[in-house]
């Protein structure tokens, strides 16, 4: 496993624009068997106005109702991601308090992360 981690690591370290790293994250998604992947980051500076990247390549659809009903505010995968480095599973459990906003998501084919 350790060498698969290191050649992944080495594949997004060459990559020289942020459209060739997220293509190669949507790759590697696929290698573990996911149609949709995701991507943000949350820069701590300026402190008085932190810039958000994100990427995804999640229906567009989704991705227009995602924003539109500010559902940023609610997800709990983006909840876990501001306070954790690890891996979260999406379970029923997971989107338990946000039951609408999983159902939509699974309308949009997205079940699995």
């Amino acid at each position: 496993m350790k060498a698969w981690q290191e050649i992944q690591l080495q594949a997004l370290q060459t990559k020289d624009s942020e459209h060739q790293l997220f293509q190669t994250i949507v790759s590697l998604a696929a290698d573990l068997g996911f149609d949709y992947c995701a991507y943000g980051l949350r820069l701590a500076l300026p402190l008085s106005n932190p810039k958000i990247v994100k990427k995804s390549n999640y229906p567009s659809a989704w991705q227009a109702q995602y924003q539109a009903k500010n559902y940023c505010a609610i997800d709990p995968t983006v909840k876990h991601a501001l306070h954790s480095p690890l891996p979260i599973l999406w379970t029923d459990g997971l989107f338990a308090s946000t039951t609408e906003f999983w159902e939509e998501a699974r309308s949009f084919g997205l079940r699995y992360g």
